[in-house]
């Protein structure tokens, strides 16, 4: 039963990073942070767009992070994956302070290099933590195969 448990966890964390992914992908494609603090602003009166869509990414952030702290065994599992993870997490705070304030061109650009640059960690650390499962599945494969023999 613990097994059990033990599975429906690691499952439970790449789903919720899975859907995590998702939203995140919905919202570059329909900007959907990029107008929530001018929403928010309005909502009390407020009429000029007070440039915080920083606060907001900064926000999924700090929700990714509880996220894998809850789940800081799975996401330690694979030591190769954490260091990506590092830095993703690195260059989304860097996203997010970028994107407070006004914008000229060089901080746009360097506010969508460090966007990019944290996506690539993210999908990096998944690609590392896959290959640890499939060594797992072939260290699992091969002691099943040994034990099977004797």
């Amino acid at each position: 039963i613990a097994k059990d448990r033990a599975d429906n966890r690691i499952v439970l964390f790449w789903a919720i990073c899975a859907l995590g992914f998702f939203f995140l992908m919905l919202d570059e494609s329909f900007e959907i942070h990029e107008g929530m603090d001018n929403s928010v602003f309005r909502l009390f009166g407020h009429k000029e767009n007070p440039r915080l869509d920083g606060v907001t990414t900064g926000l999924y952030g700090v929700a990714a992070a509880a996220v894998c702290y809850y789940f800081r065994t799975e996401v330690l599992r694979y030591r190769s994956a954490l260091v990506f993870f590092i830095l993703g997490g690195v260059f989304l705070a860097a996203t997010s302070g970028l994107d407070i304030g006004k914008e000229g061109p060089v901080h746009i650009v360097f506010e969508e290099a460090t966007k990019l640059l944290g996506v690539t960690s993210f999908l990096v650390a998944h690609f590392a933590a896959f290959f640890g499962t499939l060594e797992d599945i072939q260290k699992t494969s091969a002691t099943h195969n040994l034990t099977a023999r004797t």
